[in-house]
């Protein structure tokens, strides 16, 4: 039901803590009920809270919420918390926890290089492999290291092919639930493709800048290189310095490479720009990317890079390790990376269920839920990073993760840690700054629905869990924001008070 003015007559209702789980492929979601629930608070929490509901901020779009005491799950604030919202990045938290608690907060992503040949005198006979494990933390910098390494262990040339070995991923790279047709066609860095051969977030980064002087091309240049696989083409200009800014980059696929076309006017006292791509094929861009480092740092190769599958007699030489599953959260959660996400899903897929897809990684959440005593009726899943409009969570749910990790000493202190801090970092920096550090939170946007999910600690140092989700947001969603901000201010000071009262 459409949020106008809450000025409704509502009286107090227990609200058991419930979650569920869903389908990663679901049908087309219910009708919306139209039955409309009490707001529920308790003690101060209605003197507190009753203003900002029933004020005009509090109307044109579709709300649920829930304020639950950390402690004992008592509900101190409920407003259609058990109805089903797009729950947008705040997906991740879920996907957080149940990897943390299928993987354990020290899992790391291993990249094997293997070989079926031998060494002699300086010359590995035979091929190499480079055996994906999805490790979304992987970058160019790591393999030129693996190449020097490799020199150093005494392998000056390689008498084979390099051969990558993606199939730790199912081979669908696409993001599923995510059909927006611009963004499948340009690939913009939100829109994440995953492999489990990936390098640089799956990304390109290309470097725009204005020639030395007026009337001299314009420079684009692909961070880092990779081979043929990224070309560049267009007509980019230098201007004088009085010349508007004229940029356009667009992104042709093709089966083996892809074309960045860059057009336009830079004034000649332009800065530096850099815009990030996702690219379509990661294991090709690593072929890329592997082909310029060899120029450069070695071992010689005249050989082909291309994909295949490790021989099970092929012997380890070197193994590239990620930081800890805990500080790639912290990435993940605190600047609310779509590729992060997606990555640590598949690899719960392939760990856990033996194929490292979306729909496989969504099964272990749902087996996470489940085991929290969730129902099935109470969310729906389709990725690991929440950019979909299919997925459907309530509050309760979300508030009964947030509770669960807390409570858990093997996973929480690492999960708490990955939030974003008010007033502090991440994608909370700039909120609630009078604060910092009273609140962690994952945030969550889209074009017309604004998420906040994370703790609270009061002024007596009771832990509240809260769960915010606004969708159908008509206009700009920073209002809604702001009105989160407002609802949390409010809270700071509110202590544990338990006793049920009826918001007027």
């Amino acid at each position: 039901m459409r949020l106008r003015r809450v000025w409704l007559a509502v009286g107090f209702l227990a609200f058991p803590l419930v979650a569920g789980a869903g389908r990663a492929k679901p049908p087309p979601p219910p009708p919306v009920v139209e039955a409309v629930a009490p707001i529920t608070a308790t003690g101060a929490a209605a003197e507190l809270l009753t203003p900002i509901l029933a004020g005009p901020e509090f109307h044109g779009f579709d709300a649920g919420l829930e304020v639950v005491r950390v402690s004992d799950g008592v509900p101190v604030l409920a407003w259609q918390s058990d109805k089903r919202f797009v729950p947008a990045s705040t997906m991740k938290v879920l996907t957080s926890a149940a990897a943390l608690d299928a993987l354990g907060p020290a899992w790391t992503f291993n990249t094997d290089v293997l070989t079926d040949g031998k060494v002699e005198k300086g010359v590995l006979k035979g091929n190499l492999y480079i055996r994906g494990r999805g490790d979304p933390t992987l970058g160019a910098e790591k393999l030129w290291r693996m190449l020097a390494g490799l020199k150093s262990d005494g392998i000056a040339e390689i008498d084979g092919d390099i051969v990558l070995d993606d199939t730790y991923f199912t081979p669908d790279a696409e993001l599923v639930g995510w059909e927006v047709p611009a963004d499948r066609l340009q690939g913009p860095a939100y829109y994440p493709t995953v492999g489990a051969c990936e390098l640089e977030f799956g990304q390109v980064t290309l470097v725009v800048r204005p020639g030395l002087a007026d009337g001299q091309p314009g420079v684009v240049e692909v961070e880092p290189p990779a081979g043929d696989y990224v070309r560049i083409e267009g007509e980019l200009a230098t201007g004088s310095t009085r010349a508007r800014t004229r940029l356009d980059i667009d992104r042709q696929v093709s089966p083996d490479h892809v074309t960045f076309v860059v057009d336009g006017l830079l004034p000649s006292d332009a800065p530096v720009r850099r815009y990030r791509r996702t690219i379509p094929d990661l294991t090709l861009h690593m072929a890329g990317v592997l082909s310029d480092l060899l120029k450069t740092v070695g071992p010689k190769f005249s050989g082909k890079i291309h994909r295949g599958k490790t021989p099970s007699e092929a012997d380890r030489l070197r193994r590239i390790t990620s930081a800890p599953l805990a500080s790639v959260l912290m990435d993940t959660n605190k600047y609310s990376s779509n590729f992060m996400a997606e990555s640590i899903a598949r690899v719960m897929g392939a760990e856990l269920r033996g194929e490292g897809s979306t729909e496989a990684g969504m099964d272990v959440v749902r087996t996470y839920l489940e085991r929290l005593g969730v129902p099935p009726t109470a969310y729906v899943l389709v990725n690991g990073s929440g950019l979909t409009r299919d997925a459907r969570v309530t509050p309760t749910v979300m508030n009964r993760v947030l509770r669960a990790m807390l409570a858990d000493p093997r996973v929480g202190p690492e999960f708490v840690t990955s939030l974003a801090i008010a007033g502090v970092d991440g994608t909370m920096e700039r909120r609630l700054s009078e604060f910092p550090g009273r609140v962690r939170a994952k945030t969550g946007t889209l074009s017309d629905v604004s998420a906040l999910a994370g703790y609270l600690r009061a002024d007596d140092g009771t832990m509240y869990a809260f769960t915010f989700f606004a969708n159908a947001v008509e206009g700009d969603s920073d209002r809604v924001k702001s009105l989160e901000d407002q609802m949390l201010r409010a809270l700071l000071p509110f202590g544990a008070e338990t006793t049920p009262v009826a918001v007027p």
